[in-house]
């Protein structure tokens, strides 16, 4: 799943866009959450490290959408950015910022599904994303580079992770197929029932054995195959491979 922050102080464009996610997500079988906020701040002082995409307004009242984010890229969050203004002439300002792209109010669907496309396409390889884990001691933001792989157990699943350097384990509760849903990352690849791993930490594929430094898990027969495609592609479009 894709958390998406729709930044407007124009209610009536904040609730067109949510429902144009919701199409888009239903179109193109792509799970999406929207969460609306009605000015900078208030998406300042949320969880914002929990959105994968943000759709910010630039000309909004308070803290405009490129002061906000300024401000998101001064935390070193890496979200994919998306403007919406009125003046075309704006939208070059986004350069400072590194966002994605832009639109033009009022938006519409052709530009729209443009720009989701091509934010899918970059989430679905993106180490620096981050994913919110939930725990009984509350939420855990983690980048998806930090997870060397992922176990379950039953209904419970332990985050393999590394944290300031060193190695810890991140326990929740969920499935392996509702994980992989929501990592929704081509960098991620099963090797059995039981582990999901991060392609790039491996060091190497040895016979039924993949290799992470510290530890070497099985690669089943029945993932074998599907493995072996996914590690090939990741490694020709992200890995050593590549010129």
């Amino acid at each position: 799943m894709y958390k998406i922050a729709i930044v407007d102080d124009d209610k009536s464009a904040s609730e067109k866009l949510k429902k144009m996610i919701a199409e888009f997500g239903d179109s193109y079988g792509t799970e999406l959450s929207a969460d609306e906020f009605p000015d900078g701040q208030s998406l300042l002082d949320s969880e914002f490290v929990a959105y994968d995409i943000i759709f910010l307004d630039i000309g909004m009242e308070g803290k405009n959408g490129l002061e906000v984010a300024k401000e998101l890229r001064a935390r070193d969050y890496k979200s994919l950015l998306i403007f919406c203004t009125n003046l075309e002439q704006y939208a070059i300002n986004g350069y400072e910022v590194d966002a994605m792209g832009y639109l033009i109010k009022p938006v519409g669907e052709y530009a729209f599904n443009k720009n989701m496309k091509k934010a899918c396409e970059l989430l679905k390889t993106d180490l620096d994303r981050k994913a919110l884990i939930k725990t009984v001691h509350g939420n855990v933001v983690v980048p998806l580079k930090n997870i060397v792989y992922i176990e379950v157990q039953e209904h419970n699943l332990f985050f393999h992770v590394i944290i300031e350097g060193k190695d810890e384990v991140i326990r929740s509760r969920g499935s392996m197929q509702g994980v992989v849903k929501c990592l929704n990352s081509n960098c991620f690849a099963q090797c059995s029932a039981c582990y999901l791993i991060n392609m790039s930490r491996m060091l190497s594929l040895e016979k039924n054995m993949v290799n992470l430094g510290n530890i070497a898990l099985p690669l089943s027969r029945n993932y074998k195959r599907d493995f072996t495609d996914k590690f090939m592609n990741f490694m020709l479009k992200d890995g050593a491979f590549k010129n």
